[in-house]
């Protein structure tokens, strides 16, 4: 089970219409990663992040 800052999270290998914003470091509960935003190609609505 995974938990986002907005709520429920989900962990998935791949997905398509997908674009990515720039990786910056965040800290993350298990320690400091870097991360990118990733967002809809369509409406370019930010749908969460990857790492």
């Amino acid at each position: 089970s995974f938990q986002g800052s907005q709520g429920r999270a989900y962990l998935f290998n791949s997905v398509v219409n997908i674009g990515c914003g720039p990786a910056e470091e965040r800290v993350l509960l298990t320690g400091l990663h870097a991360v990118s935003d990733i967002y809809c190609e369509c409406c370019k609505t930010t749908l969460g992040w990857k790492y």
